[in-house]
């Protein structure tokens, strides 16, 4: 069961930056991290194909962290 959540997750993740809307997308993406459904690997693979640089990931969940 936690694999298909998992899956469903990482589909959310994807789906979320390929309709990139910067506010939506960083809050699914540091949503589904917290509640431990994906990795900061898998965010940073998502951001890096939709060709956003890790760096912008750190300081955005950075922030998220401090909100």
């Amino acid at each position: 069961m936690k694999h298909i959540k998992q899956d469903q997750a990482l589909e959310e993740l994807t789906t979320a930056f390929k309709s990139f809307d910067k506010w939506k997308t960083y809050s699914t993406a540091f949503t589904l991290l917290d509640s431990k459904l994906v990795r900061l690997l898998d965010i940073l693979d998502a951001a890096s194909k939709a060709g956003i640089q890790p760096s912008v990931i750190m300081m955005r969940r950075r922030d998220w962290l401090r909100s």
